[in-house]
C-alpha cells in the first residue's frame, strides 16, 4: 500500500492501537444489538460524538472529521462482519 491509498498513516495507525483493547468492537456489538432500521442513526451519532470530542480537545474540526470518518467505516466494517459470522438478527424477523 503507497501513500496514495493510505493519506492518513499516522490516524490508522492510532486506531489499530485504540482498536487493539476492543473498543470499536465493543461499539460495533451495541450497534449490532439495535434493530437493523436503527443501526445507521446509531453510527451516525458515535461518530458525530466522537468528532465532538476531538474537537474539544483541540483538533481542527477538519482532523475530527476525519477521524470521525474513519471511525465510522471502521464500525461498519465490523458490524457486517459480524452479520456475517451470524450476528445481528435483532429486528430481522
Amino acid at each position: 500500500m503507497d501513500a496514495m491509498d493510505n493519506p492518513h498513516p499516522a490516524l490508522h495507525a492510532i486506531l489499530r492501537l485504540v482498536d487493539a483493547d476492543g473498543s470499536t468492537q465493543q461499539l460495533a456489538m451495541e450497534v449490532i444489538e439495535r434493530p437493523r432500521e436503527q443501526r445507521d442513526g446509531l453510527i451516525r451519532r458515535l461518530r458525530d460524538i466522537y468528532c465532538a470530542g476531538i474537537t474539544r480537545s483541540g483538533q481542527s474540526p477538519q482532523i475530527a472529521g476525519r477521524m470521525g470518518d474513519v471511525l465510522e467505516a471502521r464500525l461498519r466494517d465490523q458490524v457486517t462482519e459480524i452479520e456475517v459470522r451470524g450476528g445481528g438478527t435483532v429486528g430481522t424477523a
